[in-house]
């Protein structure tokens, strides 16, 4: 760059701001789901989904951080492995809370139960996705990591 500082710390520092707004948004997520379980009968099923959910995204999501700060040729196949094994998770787990959702007799479930599943599935596949794309096609990405070799 002409001013001799390089704008990847900001995008780190992004990434990172992202990550904390996860992490924030998985415990609310736990808590909603313990005040709910705690009110009404709904199945253990939603409880372990949610928390195999959480816990697999927050390791995914703290094994990318520690990737990013790591300098190695390797990092951006690694980190665009997680971001879709981080979407593919989502979407299993919240479409076999749907699927169950169906079948409990036991529980109504609302459209807001729905739309909640959903926004989250959304969320986290335009999270991977946008990361995944700048971390394909982004430059200065390649040039910090070594793929490209000037």
């Amino acid at each position: 760059s002409p001013t001799g500082i390089s704008a990847f710390p900001y995008i780190i520092l992004i990434f990172t701001i992202i990550f904390v707004l996860l992490i924030l948004n998985a415990v609310l997520i736990l808590f909603d789901l313990i005040t709910v379980i705690a009110i009404s009968s709904v199945s253990t099923i939603f409880l372990v989904t949610f928390v195999l959910q959480d816990v697999i995204i927050l390791s995914l999501l703290i094994y990318n951080a520690i990737l990013l700060w790591k300098r190695k040729e390797e990092t951006p196949k690694k980190v665009i492995r997680n971001l879709s094994l981080l979407a593919l998770v989502t979407i299993v787990l919240c479409l076999l809370r749907i699927i169950y959702s169906f079948f409990d007799s036991s529980y109504v479930y609302s459209t807001a139960y729905y739309a909640q599943e959903m926004i989250l599935i959304i969320r986290n596949v335009l999270y991977a996705t946008i990361w995944t794309c700048y971390f394909r096609k982004s430059v200065r990405v390649k040039n910090y990591y070594g793929e490209v070799k000037k």
